[in-house]
């Protein structure tokens, strides 16, 4: 028997990989902008997070994904008033700590 569309979606289990707790993004982020003495890339800031935090040693680590959060992190902090789009570096974003 042909199990149908319902049951193959109940068989697969689908686990979203949390790389930070809640808010843990955005310390990490605003703790590195403020030491910063010049404006980070969006990369250069996932990065240097995924080095401290031990990701970039991690066999299945996707660097593609992890910058997803970041950027994510770092556009709710432009809406909060917290940090600023500087420009660009190709095609990364250049932020720094709204003064």
């Amino acid at each position: 028997m042909i199990p149908t569309i319902c049951e193959l979606s109940k068989l697969r289990e689908y686990t979203k990989e949390r790389y930070f707790k809640t808010g843990e993004a955005k310390l990490l982020i605003l703790d590195m902008l403020r030491t910063a003495t010049e404006p980070l890339s969006t990369s250069n800031i996932g990065k240097k997070i995924a080095f401290d935090k031990g990701f970039a040693k991690e066999e299945n680590f996707n660097l593609e994904n992890f910058l997803k959060v970041i950027l994510a992190s770092l556009s709710r902090c432009q809406s909060n008033g917290t940090v600023e789009r500087i420009g660009k570096d190709g095609l990364s974003i250049l932020w720094q700590i709204k003064t």
